[in-house]
């Protein structure tokens, strides 16, 4: 199915979590600290600018269809381009959409381009696109949808204006959406307010909506406090309502730590009616050893009898190398006490080669072989091995999700030199001759113009210009007349 998925997905192509593993909990004490590690990783990454494999394609398989995403990554191992191909009973895989980064602005927040496959070409759906101001602050994001009448124009559908302070911390964060239905061009959808201390950690933000019929004015809605620990993480919010007109808490969260400093139980808590603020969730994290490597989480839940009862469990294992290798989903049956097993998740890896050496990848990773830890325990654990193959399956049967990738190396514009690859620059193509290698063609943005797998020979037909190509894990400069 491997194969037969991936030669069909050559044939037609002619931006909750990561992947999980145990040891960076281990390494990590706190949040902060392990998206530090996972922040500084990955730009000591950038600067070395060495990657021994970069993702081809994922195959994801269940009951309803079959999926495949394509990858296209620049010379800088970023994800340029991402290709979904869909497979159905009564069609074979083919190619239905694409998004298309652009960092050439920011690389933090590139710009999108979405694109259908209409009549057998990419036709242009829809952009995203950011608008920074001097320094370097993003102030303006807009969504357009191309619309077609009479004649082609691109229509701004959602935009949000941001303000910032002298130490570029978002201030105000405000949406809007067009009327479709004509009446007044762009309506607001609400505006965010956020406060600071000064270790810039925010510490309340309020949520507004511009009431337009009786006062015409900004409305205060609701107001988030948190109590914040000096690490930046908080130990507890309060969230208030502002509906009546009157301050009144609508719900409260506290979290327990344990000696390493892992939260260990997180406490929910909701405004009930005439019983006041009442606990109507629990989480509890159960741990190895280290009590820092989660082995459980627990679920009570209060709404069903109005008394916290079991509701939900995730039981995890751990591979040798510290991989998260299997999570166990269960739900509780109160009509015999007892769990009812649900969802069985797998992991596989290939524990040859480290995930972090893979650039690019963290997009890969947030779509797929996703397990969310309930974001109320708010774990965020970086990659070290890539997986091959993740699964899940329930009831309705078995999804399964299949990476493949190709042994390029990366390389940076300064690396660049002329050698003899067997690459030639002729009129209106490249040519290579030479042993089987794969290639790679950039553009000199860095953008992936093409590229060949496993090929002897080939001529790659482009525009006049100046081109990178990598063969293997070299690459040289060409030019095309």
């Amino acid at each position: 199915m491997k194969k037969l998925l991936f030669v069909m997905l050559l044939a037609g192509f002619a931006f909750g979590a990561a992947a999980q593993d145990g040891r960076a909990i281990k390494q990590r004490k706190t949040q902060k600290e392990i998206i530090e590690k996972v922040m500084n990783s990955r730009n000591e990454t950038v600067r070395d600018q060495s990657y021994s494999q970069q993702a081809d394609s994922i195959a994801n398989i269940d009951v309803w269809s079959k999926m495949c995403y394509k990858y296209e990554m620049d010379w800088k191992g970023r994800v340029h381009s991402e290709i979904q191909y869909q497979e159905f009973e009564d069609s074979p895989m083919q190619a239905t959409e694409k998004a298309v980064m652009d960092y050439e602005t920011s690389e933090a927040l590139p710009n999108l381009y979405g694109f259908y496959w209409q009549n057998g070409e990419w036709t242009e759906g829809w952009k995203e696109i950011y608008t920074f101001d001097e320094n370097g602050d993003a102030v303006l994001w807009q969504q357009l949808d191309k619309q077609t009448t009479d004649s082609v124009w691109w229509n701004v559908t959602y935009y949000n204006e941001m303000t910032y302070d002298e130490n570029h911390n978002m201030l105000t964060n405000t949406a809007y959406m067009f009327d479709m239905w004509g009446m007044s061009g762009y309506f607001t959808e609400g505006k965010e307010v956020y406060e600071y201390d000064e270790n810039n950690f925010v510490t309340a933000m309020e949520s507004w909506y511009f009431d337009s019929y009786e006062v015409n004015d900004w409305v205060l809605s609701s107001r988030t406090e948190y109590v914040r620990m000096p690490n930046g993480d908080y130990s507890e919010y309060t969230s208030y309502s502002y509906y009546t007109g009157e301050q009144v808490i609508s719900d409260r969260i506290v979290k327990d730590f344990n000696e390493q400093g892992a939260v260990e139980v997180y406490h929910y808590f909701n405004n009930v009616e005439s019983k006041g603020l009442v606990e109507t969730q629990r989480y509890t994290a159960t741990f190895l050893e280290d009590g820092l490597t989660m082995s459980e989480y627990l679920v009570e839940d209060y709404w069903m009898n109005e008394v916290l009862e079991p509701y939900i469990k995730a039981v995890y294992s751990y591979d040798a190398n510290g991989n998260r290798e299997t999570v166990d989903n269960f739900i509780w049956n109160s009509s015999n006490s007892d769990w009812d097993e649900t969802t069985l998740m797998t992991w596989e890896y290939d524990n040859e080669i480290a995930a972090g050496e893979v650039l690019g990848h963290d997009y890969v990773w947030n779509r797929f072989g996703c397990t969310p830890m309930y974001n109320s325990l708010e774990i965020t654990i970086p990659v070290y091995n890539r997986w091959d193959r993740y699964s899940y399956e329930t009831e309705d049967g078995a999804t399964v999700c299949e990476a493949f990738y190709i042994n390029w190396s990366s390389v940076s514009e300064n690396e660049i030199e002329l050698e003899n690859l067997n690459v030639s620059g002729l009129e209106g193509k490249i040519r290579y001759n030479g042993e089987a290698a794969n290639i790679g063609v950039f553009d000199m943005t860095g953008r992936c113009v093409a590229t060949r797998t496993n090929v002897e020979s080939c001529d790659i037909m482009l525009n006049a210009g100046a081109y990178v190509v990598r063969v293997g894990d070299r690459a040289t400069k060409v030019v095309v007349r």
